[in-house]
């Protein structure tokens, strides 16, 4: 609960995502409001947060309301909380004593755990698309390292002219090309931080926010170190295998 009440019955809870799945402003399910559903009007007493989970994009109220509502009695799923010193066998064996229901005791993480099987061929999806923006970012940032060296030839050949050494002028590269990466890295991330963190995305069975932690901070800058540092030695060497005159002679 991060604020309002429980509900009582004619009343619900909303989570703190609910109105992006429901395509409607936050504005229209703040306390005080009501919804509609079923055929019955709701007051909305309180909202709630789960840690940007599919949770918040649910509306919780009083059981016996909604099955009043719902004109059914059966239950598809009841949570229990152990006490101290209980086990999950004891359960398992009230099921099977209880013959007269259907009842079977499983683990919070099994549930999910069954439930995301369903959803493995989206999860493979959605790593196909990161891998595909990500290598065509690489492959942009490559080309962009590749022709900012190649294109300063002439320079770097009037450089050596000068006197000095190309395993000077090549680190020199490096370093510039590592030192763009880490600001282009650190730019990017701030930009996620601002714009990206806690932006909710809905799909079909709800509303998730996204996150970015601290590992993918990591992974991002370490990707832009890398790509800074191991892009501009091909171009580099390349720019550095042509004589002084060829060099000085380029356009």
């Amino acid at each position: 609960m991060i604020e309002g009440t429980w509900p009582s019955p004619e009343e619900v809870l909303v989570g703190r995502l609910a109105h992006t799945k429901l395509g409607c402003r936050e504005e229209e399910l703040a306390i005080g409001k009501t919804v509609a559903f079923d055929g019955r009007t709701w007051r909305i007493s309180g909202r709630f947060s789960a840690g940007g989970s599919a949770f918040e994009s649910e509306l919780w109220c009083d059981l016996p309301a909604f099955q009043q509502a719902l004109k059914r009695q059966d239950l598809s799923m009841v949570a229990m909380r152990m006490a101290a010193g209980a086990s999950l066998s004891d359960v398992e064996m009230f099921c099977k004593e209880r013959i007269d229901l259907e009842l079977q005791a499983a683990p919070e993480t099994a549930y999910y755990e069954a439930m995301q099987k369903h959803y493995k061929p989206v999860r493979m999806l959605g790593w196909m698309v990161v891998f595909l923006v990500a290598g065509s970012g690489v492959f942009a940032g490559l080309n962009t390292m590749y022709g900012a060296v190649v294109g300063r030839v002439k320079e770097l050949s009037t450089l050596q002219a000068m006197g000095y050494r190309r395993r000077a002028v090549l680190l020199t590269l490096l370093q510039e090309a590592t030192l763009l990466a880490a600001a282009a890295s650190v730019l990017a991330c701030i930009v996620a931080l601002t714009l990206v963190n806690g932006t909710a995305v809905r799909f079909t069975m709800g509303a998730f926010a996204l996150r970015v932690d601290s590992v993918g901070v990591i992974i991002g800058c370490g990707t832009g170190l890398l790509l800074g540092s191991l892009g501009a030695i091909p171009p580099a060497m390349k720019a550095m295998h042509l004589s002084i005159v060829e060099g000085i002679k380029a356009v």
